[in-house]
């Protein structure tokens, strides 16, 4: 494969979508192409991608060699190499998201050619377009996330995109996608809407449209069990402090991926908070926002709070405070408090 990024060259008459701007995630489209010298131009956000599709087809074709049982092939470092810089091409940033998809092209035949890729995902960006007028969208994200997606009947997809846009209409539609595209992939039909009723029955004073907007992985999990067992435990917990259904439930809206804490680390927090500044959980039950934001920081940086109290009695700094300065400011005020963490790590 020969390919280069030049100046950019993104021209928005050939785009397939009116009006959609050019992002670091919109790929190349095949039907954004010009013919140069016999290779195939593709305009995208990154400028343009020379790709000869006869060159690919070679350096790509799998021989008998390869193939391992079950169907499996075992790629060779120079097509593994031609795939990562082919996924960094169209914008998938992140290292494990680019590996995840060269372990999928040891399985499946698509990841394997760009060329078809690159028609499934100009189709992808297509059908959000269709869907809801999504423009812009971060494919490389999307693809990176959830490789599957582009699997699915892109026709259908627009539909569902259209579907998902009247089962939430106050939700910002392009961030669920590209947060959780798993959705894409889900029932529409039955899966979501009971997940929302089930949400709204454990949450009855929530909000459940800022809840998904705010953490869209909860549509990802399993609300009548997981999540709902999670509520019930962080509920007892909290009781047992003095904070009421209708703090824990401001907590939740303030910080929804409460909801996604193991039920055994949110109690043992709790208990870090108590030991380090008795009854501050229910002081800070008053602004459920800050105890959310302490009973779902780690344990190290919860431990500042101990730290401060031990060490600079004279410091004036409220537990929220403490827990919300960044790692680097924090460190270079108190340069002892590394020293102090690490005696108890050799305890």
């Amino acid at each position: 494969m020969e390919a280069s990024s030049s100046s950019s060259l993104s021209n928005p008459s050939t785009r397939a979508v009116p009006g959609a701007e050019a992002s670091s995630g919109v790929v190349p489209d095949p039907r954004r192409t010009q013919e140069r010298s016999g290779r195939r131009l593709y305009h995208h956000g990154h400028g343009e991608m020379l790709l000869r599709e006869d060159l690919i087809e070679r350096l790509m074709a799998v021989s008998v060699e390869q193939v391992e049982g079950a169907g499996d092939v075992r790629l060779s470092r120079e097509q593994r190499k031609i795939l990562d810089a082919f996924w960094i091409g169209v914008g998938v940033k992140k290292k494990a998201h680019r590996e995840r998809l060269i372990v999928q092209a040891t399985k499946a035949g698509l990841y394997r050619d760009p060329v078809r890729l690159l028609e499934r995902l100009a189709q992808l960006e297509d059908s959000l377009w269709l869907g809801a007028s999504l423009s812009g969208c971060d494919l490389g994200l999307i693809v990176g996330r959830c490789p599957r997606v582009i699997y699915c009947d892109l026709d259908w997809t627009a539909e569902k995109v259209e579907f998902l846009r009247e089962l939430l209409p106050t939700v910002n539609l392009k961030g669920l996608i590209e947060r959780n595209p798993q959705i894409l992939s889900m029932d529409l039909t039955h899966t979501v809407p009971a997940k929302l009723r089930a949400l709204s029955k454990l949450l009855p004073y929530a909000d459940v449209f800022a809840l998904i907007d705010s953490h869209p992985k909860l549509l990802s999990m399993n609300i009548s069990s997981s999540v709902s067992a999670n509520l019930r435990s962080m509920r007892a917990t909290l009781a047992a402090e003095g904070v009421n259904e209708a703090t824990v439930e401001a907590m939740i809206m303030y910080s929804p991926r409460i909801l996604t804490t193991n039920p055994k680390t949110l109690a043992d927090r709790c208990t870090q908070l108590e030991r380090a500044c008795p009854g501050a959980v229910s002081e800070y039950a008053l602004k459920p926002a800050s105890l959310a934001r302490i009973l779902t920081s780690s344990e190290r940086v919860i431990s500042r709070i101990e730290f401060l109290r031990e060490n600079h009695p004279d410091v004036c700094l409220s537990a929220v405070v403490a827990v919300n300065t960044s790692a680097s400011k924090f460190d270079a005020r108190f340069p002892d408090f590394q020293t102090w963490t690490s005696s108890f790590a050799e305890v």
